[in-house]
């Protein structure tokens, strides 16, 4: 005689019942949430903002500029600089946005500016990075008042500056006639300085003054001035 095994139906019920109640707890898991990632808007002082990263807005050496932050983390924004330049957090007004001045302190390494912003409202950390530019600025000179005129009499002679002249920064200026040699000239005289000596006949005339850079943080003078030769 052959025997069969015999299993009672609740025991094979029972089986039945955990596994559907793990296949439910597996299905009703529900995934992590991610948080969005944070972003950070960086404007000019009137609101404007900036043109998308990496590139900002030129550095001017010993010039400053002041910028706004917004984070969509609703928290505010710190600022830090490598390169040639420096920056300053500036106290907060009341509004929504950070602010800091940053200044060019080397004409010829360009300035490199970060922004990053604590997590909140549901966002990651932001953060932000810009490349300025940095340029040189241009250098002083004490001209004479014709330099400021835009006409000029016939047979009149006005002094363009002393001679020598040197800039703020020490390198020697020179004048020279830039256009309309036959209505001006230019003449350097050691007492009475660089002479512009307006012609006999009505006409246009132009002069350039030129000086060396002082690299990295000046640029070479070119100044062009021009003038109506009236009666």
């Amino acid at each position: 005689m052959r025997l069969q095994s015999f299993v009672p139906s609740g025991t094979i019920l029972l089986a039945l019942s955990a596994s559907l109640a793990l296949v439910g707890s597996a299905v009703i898991a529900a995934p992590a949430v991610q948080a969005a990632s944070g972003s950070i808007t960086i404007s000019y002082s009137n609101g404007s903002p900036w043109s998308a990263a990496p590139n900002g807005p030129a550095n001017m050496y010993g010039n400053s500029q002041t910028v706004l932050a917004t984070s969509t983390t609703g928290n505010p924004v710190v600022f830090s600089v490598t390169g040639g330049c420096a920056v300053t957090a500036i106290a907060s007004t009341g509004g929504p946005a950070s602010q800091a001045k940053i200044t060019g302190t080397n004409g010829g390494v360009d300035c490199v500016l970060t922004a990053t912003s604590t997590a909140g409202n549901a966002s990651d950390a932001a953060t932000i990075k810009y490349t300025l530019k940095s340029i040189p600025t241009g250098q002083s000179v004490k001209y004479g008042s014709v330099m400021n005129k835009s006409t000029v009499k016939v047979k009149k002679t006005y002094v363009l500056g002393a001679y020598p002249l040197k800039t703020a920064q020490g390198k020697t200026v020179t004048f020279k006639i830039n256009s309309g040699s036959k209505y001006c000239k230019v003449k350097k005289n050691t007492s009475k300085g660089w002479l512009l000596i307006a012609g006999t006949k009505k006409g246009k005339c132009s002069v350039l003054a030129s000086a060396a850079a002082v690299s990295p943080n000046y640029a070479a003078l070119s100044r062009q001035q021009n003038w109506s030769v009236v009666k």
